[in-house]
């Protein structure tokens, strides 16, 4: 299978056939219970070929590594996203301050998520985390409206007069 082409959003992806094998062994090695709950717990398309593609080379091609992580990350989505996605009622106080926006696409076709850095009022750990969540899950939804999307997300924080206060501070 020397040459197999990954098609993803009208890009081309090559691999050669070792790297379709470990796609095959990781998948898997996770099972069909991964997959069910990625995808139930929001993840678009749970174990699709390019996620595998894209957790194994950020590990190296290590399978080892990246069912362990894969397994963990199904885990946490499953208890961050318990009903799929993250419910704006949940992070109502944290939208209030009209921090972050999604204008639209760039030129590649990337959802845009522009912060306001110096609106951000510390909330605490647990409630940035679930801010965070919420936008990047509302910025996948915007990309995912755009048949063209590779699955990234550009991310443009305006830093001017971002002072200690505006910092979550461990």
């Amino acid at each position: 299978m020397e040459g197999h082409v990954l098609t993803h959003h009208h890009q081309e992806h090559e691999l050669d056939s070792k790297q379709v094998g470990m796609m095959a062994q990781l998948k898997e090695a996770l099972g069909p219970e991964v997959d069910e709950v990625l995808r139930k717990h929001g993840e678009c398309g749970g174990l699709t070929d390019m996620t595998l593609k894209r957790w194994l080379a950020a590990r190296k091609w290590n399978i080892g590594v990246a069912t362990k992580d894969l397994k963990a990350h199904a885990a946490w989505r499953q208890k961050m996203m318990p009903e799929g996605r993250m419910n704006a009622s949940v992070v109502e106080e944290s939208t209030a301050d009209k921090k972050a926006f999604m204008p639209g696409f760039d030129r590649l076709g990337h959802p845009v998520l522009l912060v306001y850095v110096k609106r951000h009022l510390t909330q605490g750990y647990d409630r940035v985390l679930r801010y965070v969540c919420y936008n990047l899950d509302a910025a996948c939804r915007l990309g995912s409206r755009n048949p063209r999307w590779d699955g990234k997300v550009t991310g443009v924080l305006l830093l001017s007069g971002v002072t200690m206060s505006n910092c979550e501070v461990a």
